[in-house]
Order: structure tokens, then sequence, then C-alpha cells
């Protein structure tokens, strides 16, 4: 119930309003939105009470073109809420050429095009399933990380047009969506199998070698390789840093080397030497710059390689290529299951098969999306949910991060990922 107050002031915006569309000072989408106006009622309106064809062909042709992405699609909830707005307004322009077709009103050429349309709806089972069928096909895009989740969403839509038919032998296959809806990755850019397959396999001598976590760290931004990075191992420990100067290059196994380094070429030359980190600085490439990129990874890869010798194994072993008889081949035993690994880069592959093997592993964007049943045992159940307390130390800092990984620069945002890869922790994907 509203008091008077409120009524007065609905009343007065009621007043601005008409005034401003009466002197025709709200022209764009912008305006709609700064007062907070229907969008879609409004187009609804103009369509359904236009007396000139031209503009609701015009109309007509322009929401046919209409791209809707959505680059994280999951099962389609977004994607089925702009459904359901574009089918209003084909519905509302179809409604109105049958109008104007019946009435006779425009010129001929509008009228043909009117009816061209319409004999397109008669080679379908009725015109609800015409209209869908052209939003699904035209206007609607999505992109998801996990393939399962896609094909979730690409059936969803099946079964919408599925539902708008009377008998089974008005069911079509299923209409060529791939295009529209596929798995990928859009913040690395991966939208096809084809991309994704030349990011994992590497040509090495002819041979497709599969690349892993560590190998793939190496390899995103050091350019070295992880089989030339192992073979510069001194005595169990492994550079630190490679430094470009003058066109040489070196690898340092330790910060007083780096540090000595310096203070040879500050002597040689006079006078102090800039010092250019590739990681941070990427672009500013003084001549008489000592270019330094560091290898956070050297102690992680300096454990490994160290487990992995005390297993008995060396580490040669993980560039062993089927039919090497040199080296011993591994087995994974998983239960009673056996697995021959013929080299160390396939043996995190084989374990996370064997690992995967009996369960159901299902992705959730929200709690919403969650049953109760699946709510209570994830999220409430006290003796099993883990709680983390975020505390925020430099307000502006968050703020600054905030804003180039959720702005509209994509390339800042690419290269701030690319330039952290390796300092992330505890990564939650």
């Amino acid at each position: 119930t509203e008091i008077w107050r409120e009524v007065v002031a609905r009343r007065q915006r009621y007043e601005e309003v008409h005034s401003k569309l009466t002197n025709e000072e709200i022209k764009s989408i912008n305006d709609l939105i700064t007062y907070n106006l229907d969008i879609q009622q409004f187009a609804q309106d103009v369509v359904e009470t236009t007396e000139d064809p031209k503009l609701l062909m015009s109309f007509f042709t322009a929401i046919s073109k209409i791209s809707v992405l959505d680059p994280t699609c999951g099962s389609g909830a977004f994607l089925f809420a702009a459904l359901n707005i574009l089918e209003s307004l084909y519905e509302a322009c179809l409604e109105r050429m049958r109008a104007f077709v019946a009435e006779k009103t425009g010129e001929k050429e509008t009228l043909a095009e009117f009816q061209e349309i319409f004999q397109n709806i008669e080679e379908h089972p009725n015109q609800r399933y015409y209209i869908l069928k052209s939003i699904i096909l035209n206007n609607l895009y999505g992109v998801d990380i996990m393939d399962e989740a896609v094909e979730i969403c690409k059936l969803r839509f099946f079964l919408k047009l599925v539902a708008q038919l009377e008998k089974v032998e008005q069911v079509e296959p299923l209409p060529d969506i791939d295009f529209n809806f596929r798995a990928g990755n859009t913040l690395v850019g991966f939208t096809t199998f084809k991309e994704v397959k030349k990011a994992i396999f590497q040509a090495n001598a002819g041979q497709l070698k599969l690349v892993t976590e560590i190998d793939d760290k190496i390899l995103n931004k050091k350019d070295v390789s992880f089989k030339d990075y192992l073979e510069r191992g001194r005595e169990g420990r492994y550079p630190i840093y490679k430094v470009i100067y003058n066109g040489q290059e070196r690898y340092l196994y330790s910060d007083g080397e780096l540090s000595d380094l310096i203070k040879q070429h500050q002597k040689e030359k006079g006078s102090s030497v800039e010092v250019v980190e590739e990681d941070i600085e990427k672009g500013k490439n003084g001549e008489d710059a000592i270019r330094v990129t560091e290898f956070h990874e050297s102690k992680e890869i300096e454990n490994t390689v160290k487990l992995i010798e005390q297993e008995g194994l060396k580490i040669e072993a993980y560039f062993k290529k089927a039919g090497d008889k040199k080296l011993p081949s591994i087995n994974l035993i998983y239960n009673e299951d056996k697995m021959c690994v013929s080299a160390l880069c396939e043996l995190l592959t084989k374990v996370r098969e064997a690992g995967k093997s009996g369960l159901s592993i299902q992705r959730y964007k929200g709690l919403g999306e969650m049953n109760a049943e699946e709510l209570a045992t994830t999220t409430m159940n006290l003796s099993t949910r883990t709680l983390l307390k975020v505390k925020i130390e430099d307000g502006i800092k968050a703020d600054t991060i905030f804003s180039i990984l959720s702005g509209k620069d994509v390339q800042q945002r690419r290269e701030y990922i690319q330039n952290h890869a390796l300092d992330v922790k505890n990564l939650d994907v």
C-alpha cells in the first residue's frame, strides 16, 4: 500500500517521463537506462503499434543479427533468460507482419519479404518452434571450460525445441549448434579443440610429447625447454636466473652469483648498470641493461628430482620414449589394476585417470544450483566444510588488481595473468 507521498512522487515521475518522451529527449538506450524504463516493453510497444512496415522489417532484421555471448555459460541459465526476452520480440514482429499482410498495408517489396518469412515458418512444425530455433541458431552463443556443462546446455535447448512438438514424427535431428556452444577457456583464448590440442602437445623430433604442469611452467614464458633446463643441473642444483647482457646468455645458481655479475659489469662499464626483470618489465630493453629472468620453480624442481631419485629412478626417465629399453618402465598399480607407464611425463596423467575412476564430478557456479541434499553435504556440514577468512591488508592495491582482473581491458588482464601465473598459491578452479 502506498502512502500519499509515494503516490505523488510516482505521478510526478510519470509526468516527467511522459514529458521527456513527448519532447523527444529520450533518444537512446542510455536514456532508457538512466530513467529506469523497461527496454523490452518499450521495444515491444513500438513493434505492436508501428504503422510503418519498413520500420518493422528493419527491427526484425536487427534482432535476427543480435549476438548474445555468455563466456561462462554453464548449463545455460543466462542464455535461457535471453531466449525468453528475444522470443517475445520475435513473436510481436511476426504478429504485426500478419496484420500488415492481411490489411495489404505497405509497399509490395516489404509485403513480399513478410510472405517469404511466413513461407519459412510453414516449413516448421509451428511458429513457436520456428522462433526458438531461429534464436538458438542466430542469436545465442556460449563458452564453458567444462565439456559436460556445454553438452548439458545443448541438451536443454534441444529439449526446449522438442517440447513444442505434438508428434514424435515431428522431431528433427539436433540443429548444428556446435559453433554456438563450445568448450573452451575464454581467459586464455582456447575456443576450439585444435587450439587446445596445439597447446597440450608439442612437436619434438617428429614425436608428440605430452606437456605436464612443471614443463608448462618453464615453457610458459622462460624460453627454455624443460629438457635443456634439467641438463643444466649442477650437483643437484638448478639455475635460479637466466641473464642476458651484451648478447651473451648465462645461467646463475644463487643470488650471490647474480650480485657478483652485476658488480663485475658495473666495474667494466665504470657506471651503474640497469637491471631489468623480464617477468615484470617486458618491452623495456635498453641495450646496456642486464636482462634477468628468474626461475621461480627451481626449488620445486630440485625437490621433485630428489624424490624421483629416492625411488630409484633417474630424471632421464622423464623424457624416455616408447621402445627405449635402456631405462626401466614404470608399473602403476591401483587396486587390482596395473598400468604400464613408459615415461615419467605420463605418470601424472595416469594417476589422475586412476583417481577419477568411478567418480562423478559436478561443478556449480553458485549455491543456488544445488539441491537440498547436495547443499547439506558440501556446504552446511560442520564436520567437513571449510571456511576461509579473507583479509584485505592494502585496499588500494586490492582495488587496482580487481580493476585489472574484472575491467574491460582484456589485453591488460591477459598480461597480468601471464606475468603472475607462477606466484599463485592454493588455486581453486
